[in-house]
């Protein structure tokens, strides 16, 4: 079956509809309640909270469920899973009083005006969050508790990475524990929908999970680890890496998809080359302008500032002089003036492999007890990929 962008749109819409009803529901129930009790303590603030919160999930998040239950029905009967659905209440009303008691710490010490308003909108957008969650959790169980397959849908806009990795999976999960060896569910400000389905069947518009896998493995690559790595420091790392690259890289469900690039019209075509490879492996490249009034670095990678050098020849003095030139600048100056403590090194023109310039970096790093300790972090690239280095 084919699940259209324009059920995944509707879905999307009437869920975040719903969503935004309880939070203003709960935010006017607390205004008025503010505004009719303005000396009440601490406590009454926050049983007067839960009642609002206790409203809005009877009349928003049942609401929810069934709509959860509707997108079910339509996937399930078009691949002719026998199934049926049953909407619950999901919400932990022990975790409900928990994050009511958080919010409520800004009103300790003496409740203001603005420490009200603070509390009052928190609580109103934990309502929100409860609306999602309860259509996230009831297709969860619906599926987990007939056997069925289910995959994890960003929509890549704030989907964080550890999303990124639970999506990039498609249709592998039947439950929550195969989902996630570290428990992580619907959070805040998290844009997932469950979808349920037949792996190599189900197809939804928008979504290309292997495409994403690819992507996964890359940000892995770049820092030597094991993309199916079982250790969680080791999974860490990569999910720190795909946080540093262009989620509309991660999430296009065309293979090939890079970003453009506006060329500053100064570069060669080598530093173009170089770029251009970067925008293929996930990053955003945004060209400085040049000056000859200033040493400036050559461009903005997904916002953090990079210089650029392509040593002509292969080895390891080729390498050295590029450190020296990113530090000193070409010449014979002896004056420190990194134009930034990032560099890309480019292996477009020498034709060194991705293992000899990370070796070369490497050993100019050890070498002399590191010359040229402005430098914080190397990328070194080719067209076979890329490698992440720390200093």
């Amino acid at each position: 079956m084919r699940v259209t962008s324009k059920m995944m749109s509707e879905y999307r819409r009437e869920l975040d509809g719903y969503a935004d009803d309880a939070e203003a529901f709960v935010s006017s129930l607390l205004a008025a309640s503010m505004e009719a009790s303005p000396d009440a303590s601490v406590a009454e603030m926050r049983e007067a909270v839960k009642d609002a919160i206790e409203d809005s999930i009877y009349a928003f998040c049942m609401q929810s469920a069934d709509l959860a239950g509707s997108m079910f029905r339509q996937v399930t009967e078009g691949e002719g899973i026998s199934a049926d659905w049953v909407s619950e209440d999901t919400i932990s009303r022990q975790k409900l009083d928990s994050k009511v008691r958080y919010y409520a710490d800004v009103l300790k010490g003496g409740a203001t005006e603005a420490s009200k308003v603070k509390f009052r909108k928190d609580c109103a957008a934990l309502s929100k969050y409860y609306v999602h969650r309860n259509a996230f959790e009831n297709m969860i169980q619906n599926c987990e508790r007939q056997d069925i397959r289910w995959a994890r849908v960003p929509t890549g806009v704030e989907t964080c990475s550890f999303c990124f990795m639970l999506a990039s999976r498609g249709f592998d999960y039947r439950s929550k524990e195969t989902a996630n060896a570290v428990r992580h569910g619907k959070h805040s400000h998290c844009d997932c929908i469950v979808i349920p389905g037949v792996r190599g069947e189900t197809v939804i518009d928008g979504y290309n999970p292997d495409a994403m896998y690819g992507r996964w493995r890359k940000c892995a690559e770049a820092i030597s680890v094991d993309p199916e790595t079982p250790y969680e420091d080791k999974r860490r790392m990569i999910l720190n890496e795909v946080s540093k690259r262009d989620w509309k890289w991660l999430y296009s469900d065309d293979p090939h998809y890079f970003s453009p690039i506006a060329y500053d019209p100064e570069w060669k075509d080598y530093e173009k080359d170089t770029a251009t490879l970067l925008s293929r492996n996930g990053f955003e490249v945004d060209p400085i302008k040049r000056s000859n009034a200033e040493r400036r670095p050559d461009f903005y990678l997904n916002g953090l500032d990079w210089e650029m050098k392509n040593p002509e020849h292969s080895g390891y003095m080729p390498i050295w002089n590029q450190f020296k030139a990113a530090v000193f600048g070409h010449g014979k100056s002896k004056e420190r003036n990194p134009q930034s403590s990032r560099l890309v090194i480019g292996g477009t023109r020498s034709g060194m492999s991705l293992d000899e310039m990370e070796q070369h970096v490497l050993e100019v790093s050890n070498d002399f007890k590191d010359a040229f300790p402005e430098i914080k972090e190397v990328l070194v690239i080719n067209k076979k990929g890329i490698r992440r280095i720390k200093r």
